[in-house]
Formats: C-alpha cells, sequence, structure tokens
C-alpha cells in the first residue's frame, strides 16, 4: 500500500452503530487495529442521528436493531448525505425500504478480515 493509500485509510472516520456492549467493542478494536478513526460507539438511533450531523462520518457500521428500534432513519439520513454504510444483522430478512437495499450487508457473526474487505470497498481503498 502506497503512502497516499495509507494516509488515506488512517484519515476515515468510521460511525459505530451497535447495541450489543461487547460487540461494539469489538468492532472500535477492529477498526483501530486497521488504521480507521473510531466515532462512537453508539448503541441507538437518538444517538447515531446526533453524531452523524456534527461528525459527519467517512462511513458507518450500522447495526439494523439498535435499542430504540430499527436503524431506518439512520439508512435515510445515510443515504440522503451520500455517506456510505455496512448494514450489520443477524436477521436473514431486512425490511423492505429503499434505503436499505444498496447497502452491503454483514451477517452477524463475520471475521475480522471479511469486514477489513468490505470496508476498503465501501470506501474506495485497497485492503
Amino acid at each position: 500500500m502506497s503512502a497516499a493509500e495509507e494516509a488515506k485509510r488512517d484519515g476515515a472516520r468510521i460511525l459505530v452503530a451497535e447495541d450489543e456492549f461487547i460487540v461494539a467493542l469489538d468492532l472500535e478494536t477492529m477498526l483501530r487495529g486497521f488504521g480507521y478513526q473510531v466515532l462512537g460507539p453508539v448503541s441507538s438511533t437518538v444517538e447515531a442521528l446526533e453524531l452523524i450531523g456534527p461528525e459527519r462520518p467517512d462511513a458507518v457500521l450500522l447495526d439494523l436493531s439498535l435499542l430504540d428500534g430499527l436503524s431506518v432513519p439512520v439508512a435515510e439520513v445515510l443515504t440522503a448525505m451520500g455517506v456510505p454504510f455496512i448494514l450489520m444483522t443477524g436477521y436473514d430478512h431486512l425490511p423492505d425500504h429503499p434505503a436499505l437495499k444498496a447497502a452491503p450487508r454483514l451477517s452477524k457473526p463475520f471475521e475480522a478480515k471479511v469486514l477489513r474487505t468490505e470496508l476498503s470497498r465501501l470506501l474506495g481503498s485497497p485492503a
């Protein structure tokens, strides 16, 4: 990886929206290990929406089900802002909503290598 590519990745700010504390901490550790900056983690749609505006992440890891319900409102805002996100879920079927259809999906549990590859693809940088 070139120095420019590495700098781009190191500058990427990833918001983690995950309601399970241990999973959120694990994701934070993985992301920092990949060289990303971490925003959050947050555990609710309210917290995610409060953070998205002023912080404008480069990408978001978005759990489908947060403490205060489905994360569809967050997906809608991210889509409108043009902020890419990966939808994380343990469910087999997603709600039929336009903001969710185009997002890449990671089925829980997933390996760090898979997350790194998907984030690199999402951000347009090499893994």
